[in-house]
Parts: structure tokens; C-alpha cells; sequence
């Protein structure tokens, strides 16, 4: 929420209360905000805007172009979509942890378990989509590392997951039903807090809801720079135009799980440290700024700022 905390405040400077169209209603509010527009909508403010957060694959009416063509300007990740002239370029955005918490957090690389994964069992039908990828990795690690090589988080594990989320809706519903489903023997449960528990390991399985969209980097990534932890990244086909190539491991360069494994169980502490002290140099820098939420506040105020000038 930091992100929101800080563009209500970017934009109580310049005389705008930002609220929810509960509380500041459309029809008399001088713009409007719309994120990730899942169902046909009515415009009725003088100035509308769009932010699109959620993929193609799990929102696909959020991405129609008819629908973008709607709004004064749309404000996207997609670097295929940019042009600055109706769309405009916005990450998901973090709030950066100060560098000397970031540095006591850090756990030493000899107390660190080797590897890790922080997802919820789901499930969608799309040729981009990454959920079944992350199952295989699963499956993979439980079936070919010792047991205290590997642990997965997440909700919903120890249920089945259909591509029907009505389905899933009720299957969650029915007390009973987990009775009967084979439990993962390295599932360990649900996370309050992703820092506390990704800080324990050296790497975590770090896999898009999606793949070869330019641009969709999520918290995803972050998540393990903020606890420093090593991600596998795989994702965005375009990661490396936005975070150097020495912060994380690429999925891609492997020719299967059991290559990537025998890349990480063998990796020797020299180099392992070269990571995050890459990690440390990047979400320290320039560079990463337009991850930041005041890069968020600060690129829509600006357009707003401009459009009421």
C-alpha cells in the first residue's frame, strides 16, 4: 500500500483528495483512476485514467484496445504498449527497505538451506501462463534433492487446483476435502511474512504468473532482493533491459531442472556472495528507481499536474 500512501499525498499537493469512488464519487470527482478494469465500464469523470497491473492472463478484458482507447491515458508495464502518447510507462512499484536494515537482515550464506518456493496453488488456461511450471519445479525438487535441500510455501497446497475458478471456490469451502488429498511431503504451509522466511534460503524459485511479456516484472523478484535471496527468475523475456543479469539466475539458461541444480548445489560461496552484493548494489542505485513507489506517485502526478495546466 505504500505505493497509494504516497501518490494520496503526491496529489493532496497540488488540491486533489484521492479516495474511493465509495467516498469521492465519479460523476463529481475532476479525474478518475481506474486499475486493472475487469467488466465493461461507464466513464463519467472529465479526465479518466487506466492502470493495468494484472497480466493478459489473468485479466484478458482489462487488455482489449477498445477498451484502452476509452481513457485519457493508460499506464502500463508492457514495454510493447509505450509510446507516450496514450501509453505510458509505470512499473509495479516497492517500498525499498533502508540499506543498513537490508544489511542486519542478512542471514549468512552457511546458515542459509539451499533453495525455496513462495506461491499459491493455482491454476489458469493460457500459452503464457507459468503456474504449471512452477508445479513441475515441485514435483522436480521433492523427487530428485535431499529433503533439506528444498521447502515450499503457499496457500492452497494441500488442495487440488482446477482451471475453473468456481471450482476452486467451492473445493476450498468443504472442510473435509483435504482428507483426502495426498499432502506434498515438503510443503510447509502458508507464510505470514515472505522476508522473514526467503532470508533462510540461498535461492528461490522466482516464476512470472506469466512469460514473454516485456516488461511484467512483479514483486516477484523484489520480494527476494528485499530478504536477500537469490531469485530463479523466469518471466519477462526482457528482465535483463531492467535488472542486470549478475542480480539473479536465469531459468532460461538451463536445459532442464537437474542442470539448474547441480548449477546452484555446487555454486561455491565466492560466487554466491557476488550475487548479493549485486543484488545490494542494484536496489541501491539509479537503476532501480523506476521500481520505486515514488517513481509511482511521482509519474502519474506529473501527468496530472500536466493535464490540468
Amino acid at each position: 500500500m505504500s505505493s497509494f500512501h504516497q501518490l494520496k499525498q503526491g496529489l493532496a499537493s497540488l488540491g486533489f483528495d484521492l479516495s474511493t469512488c465509495d467516498i469521492n464519487t465519479e460523476e463529481n470527482s475532476r479525474i478518475s483512476l481506474h486499475f486493472d478494469v475487469n467488466s465493461p465500464v461507464e466513464l463519467k469523470s472529465p479526465i479518466n485514467y487506466l492502470i493495468l497491473q494484472e497480466s493478459e492472463v489473468i485479466n484478458p478484458f482489462g487488455w482489449s484496445r477498445d477498451l484502452h482507447r476509452k481513457f485519457d491515458r493508460v499506464f502500463t508495464w508492457n514495454d510493447e504498449l509505450v509510446d507516450n502518447v496514450l501509453y505510458f510507462k509505470l512499473n509495479f512499484s516497492h517500498k525499498f527497505p533502508d540499506k543498513e536494515k537490508w544489511e542486519r537482515n542478512i542471514v549468512s550464506w552457511e546458515e542459509k538451506k539451499l533453495c525455496t518456493l513462495i506461491s499459491g496453488n493455482k491454476m489458469v488456461k493460457h500459452k503464457y501462463e507459468l503456474y504449471s511450471e512452477r508445479v513441475k519445479a515441485i514435483n522436480w525438487f521433492q523427487a530428485n534433492t535431499k529433503i533439506c535441500e528444498f521447502d515450499f510455501y503457499g496457500m492452497g497446497w494441500d488442495l487440488p487446483s482446477f482451471n475453473n475458478r468456481y471450482i476452486n471456490h467451492i473445493i476450498k469451502r468443504i472442510p473435509f476435502y483435504k482428507v483426502f488429498v495426498s499432502k506434498h511431503e515438503r510443503y510447509r504451509g502458508s507464510v505470514e511474512n515472505k522476508n522473514s522466511v526467503l532470508r533462510k534460503y540461498k535461492f528461490a524459485i522466482c516464476f512470472e504468473n506469466a512469460k514473454e511479456i516485456p516488461g511484467y516484472i512483479t514483486e516477484k523478484i523484489f520480494d527476494c532482493f528485499f530478504a536477500g535471496c537469490v531469485p530463479i527468475y523466469y518471466g519477462a523475456p526482457n528482465i535483463s533491459s531492467h535488472i542486470p543479469k549478475s542480480c539473479y539466475v536465469d531459468f532460461r539458461d538451463f536445459s532442464g531442472y537437474e542442470e539448474l541444480y547441480q548449477f546452484i548445489v555446487n555454486m561455491p560461496k565466492e560466487t554466491y556472495l557476488s550475487y548479493i552484493t549485486s543484488i545490494e548494489e542494484y536496489i541501491y542505485s539509479a537503476r532501480s528507481l523506476p521500481f520505486n513507489s515514488e517513481c509511482f506517485r511521482d509519474t502519474i502526478v506529473g501527468h496530472i499536474q500536466s493535464d490540468f495546466e
